[in-house]
């Protein structure tokens, strides 16, 4: 499963993919990929991704995510306020997982 995390510039979902990653690894997903990128970045990298997550302070560009997701058939979601502003990795992958 490959998931990419949108924020504004790419830098503040760092941590959350590493807890992400963590999480995944105990969990014993090997084919587990996660990446954050910018929301400038993402028509650029969508295609290599199954899921794509939004940051929740970008949820007014989400018909921007829509309009990019739909027709590639790709699964979306704005990230949980609490979890990100938790850096909840475990409610966070949990959510890219019930995408799919």
């Amino acid at each position: 499963m490959n998931i990419i995390l949108v924020c504004s510039s790419g830098m503040s979902t760092s941590l959350l993919v590493r807890k992400m990653i963590a999480e995944g690894e105990n969990r014993g997903l090997k084919e587990l990929h996660i990446l954050a990128c910018s929301i400038d970045e993402l028509e650029g990298r969508i295609d290599q991704f199954d899921v794509v997550l939004i940051g929740p302070q970008l949820r007014y560009r989400e018909h921007e995510v829509a309009e990019l997701t739909e027709p590639r058939n790709k699964k979306y979601a704005v990230i949980d306020l609490m979890s990100y502003g938790m850096m909840n990795g475990k409610k966070v992958l949990d959510q890219a997982l019930d995408l799919l």
